[in-house]
């Protein structure tokens, strides 16, 4: 019985790290994509108002 219950917490030990690895890196995914999403804008903003500043001229 008792090897059995052992083997059981082991099972629920490395199922809680694997959720917790997953949503760390769901989190870290989620963030990277965010910033890399800023940066896109921020360049597509940049781009435009170059294009504004040279019709403008």
């Amino acid at each position: 019985m008792s090897f059995q219950q052992s083997n059981l917490s082991k099972f629920f030990v490395v199922a809680a790290s694997f959720t917790i690895i997953v949503s760390g890196l769901k989190l870290a995914a989620s963030i990277l994509y965010l910033s890399c999403w800023q940066f896109y804008l921020n360049i597509g903003v940049s781009s435009i108002k170059n294009l504004k500043v040279k019709r403008i001229e």
